[in-house]
């Protein structure tokens, strides 16, 4: 009998067929293995995937999974039914709604409050298992003292004071135990809307959408005992909902200070160059009143001048889901700076820092009045 959790992808597909192009079943396992690892990694746990003979009713994906280093004896006892939280907890992620739902994270944050209490007790009772082992260890070891005359052949063997838990030695465990950190407990929610997990689950769904065959997808867990839980079933109306409609992220607007390398003083849409924290970028200077007074020479650039500015950054994700940075502009030139760290402030630059001292629901009183 198998001992360890398996995960299944179910593929329903028209007339009952019970098989699935090759091309898109590589694509959607890829994406969604991809997923996984990552989830089940950022909740502390590496894993592995066996890929197992395909089952019919539809077409199944089945895969054994494996942690890393999971050779210790108390592997039944702690490790797999941990494992299986994990995943479920994994699957649920991925299932998780394109859009927030209150009570579905009310119950998710009891989930991971219990799946974490759970770790705390397996890891306790494996660390008392071993000291128990070890002093067991220590004694049939130890020599056994001549009992003196006229005195009983018995001895008492103290047993050694806990040891608070932050001074436990390392032990088997926990090289092959991982173990979920007491602040992992927020963690689910933030990976329902990690960046790489939607775009691993949307990718996946246009693979599946594109397949015109494919009429359902349901995920499952499949643990070492017990029975079967029902598959999460996802219709093929509901395959657009998780698929993103543009890669492309809100610009991250930030305050930056940009020593220029090579100005632009001629009409045009040429970019500048500057260097950032050491990062030579490229940037469109959008300040139309401060390139008016470089045209005009009023403001020139030396070796070592640096603008102080309101710097957007234009990003997007990619086929992975990581954040690629696409372009630089220069919205607001708040100082410019000589290399001898003179700070000459621009009108735009006083007018901002103005604004920003105002209250955020009302005007400021410009003439030092109030209404009577």
């Amino acid at each position: 009998m198998d001992i360890v959790p398996r995960l299944e992808v179910h593929y329903y597909l028209q007339d009952d067929s019970h098989s699935l192009d090759a091309v898109v079943r590589n694509r959607c396992e890829a994406e969604f293995l991809a997923a996984v690892s990552y989830i089940a990694q950022t909740l502390g746990v590496e894993l592995r995937f066996e890929a197992t003979v395909p089952a019919e009713g539809g077409f199944r994906d089945i895969w054994r999974i494996v942690v890393g280093k999971a050779s210790h004896p108390l592997l039944g006892t702690v490790l797999i039914p941990l494992v299986s939280l994990v995943l479920t907890q994994t699957v649920n992620i991925w299932n998780a709604p394109p859009k927030p739902n209150p009570e579905l994270e009310k119950q998710q944050l009891e989930i991971n409050r219990l799946i974490i209490e759970h770790w705390k007790l397996e890891n306790q009772l494996s660390q008392l298992e071993i000291q128990k082992r070890e002093r067991e260890s220590a004694l049939a070891s130890k020599p056994s003292a001549q009992p003196q005359a006229g005195t009983a052949a018995t001895m008492t063997v103290p047993a050694p004071p806990p040891m608070p838990a932050a001074e436990h030695p390392p032990s088997a465990v926990n090289d092959s135990i991982p173990l979920v950190s007491a602040n992992a407990s927020g963690k689910p929610l933030q990976l329902q809307r990690d960046l790489k997990v939607v775009t691993r689950r949307s990718n996946f769904y246009k693979h599946l959408l594109a397949y015109e065959r494919a009429t359902a997808v349901g995920f499952r867990v499949v643990p070492v005992d017990g029975p079967s839980p029902d598959e999460a079933i996802t219709e093929r109306s509901q395959f657009a909902a998780f698929i993103m409609q543009s890669n492309v992220l809100e610009p991250d607007v930030s305050e930056a200070l940009v020593e220029i390398v090579s100005p632009v003083i001629s009409e045009g849409d040429m970019k500048w160059k500057g260097r950032r924290s050491g990062e030579v970028i490229t940037f469109a200077m959008n300040d139309w009143a401060f390139k008016q007074q470089v045209f005009r020479n009023e403001v020139s650039f030396q070796h070592g001048d640096s603008i102080r500015c309101v710097l957007e950054t234009d990003r997007k994700l990619d086929e992975a889901g990581n954040e690629k940075i696409t372009g630089y502009r220069v919205t607001t030139v708040l100082d410019k700076i000589d290399g001898s760290g003179k700070v000459h402030e621009t009108f735009q630059g006083r007018r901002k820092r103005f604004a920003d001292k105002q209250p955020a629901d009302g005007q400021a009183d410009l003439f030092g009045t109030t209404d009577a």
